[in-house]
């Protein structure tokens, strides 16, 4: 896509058309991937620590034969919050159940 004569002084100074020409430095990559891998750990982290919280109470309630279903219900109806603070559903039960078999 062009871009018009009027638009074009509006443009950064190294950018083409609002994009950057040329990746961003390699100490600046670094220091980016850094911090999405520290980012991505503390998220892991809460994630397994929230599933050791709710996974007691899933396992009591799969004990007693309920589906993922019921057990999202039931959780729900309990008052028990998801990461998100929505209503549990089947899968979001079944990702804790497989969360707290992998730790």
């Amino acid at each position: 896509m062009a871009v018009t004569r009027m638009a074009r002084p509006t443009l950064r100074k190294g950018t083409r058309n609002g994009q950057f020409r040329k990746a961003l430095p390699r100490d600046i990559q670094h220091i980016l991937a850094t911090w999405t891998a520290a980012s991505a750990a503390a998220r892991t982290a809460k994630a397994d620590e929230r599933a050791a919280d709710v996974s007691p109470i899933i396992r009591e309630l799969q004990a007693g034969g309920a589906s993922l279903r019921q057990i999202a219900a039931d959780l729900t109806a309990r008052g028990i919050p998801t990461p998100r603070a929505s209503e549990w559903t089947a899968m979001a039960v079944k990702r804790v159940v497989e969360r707290s078999a992998n730790v």
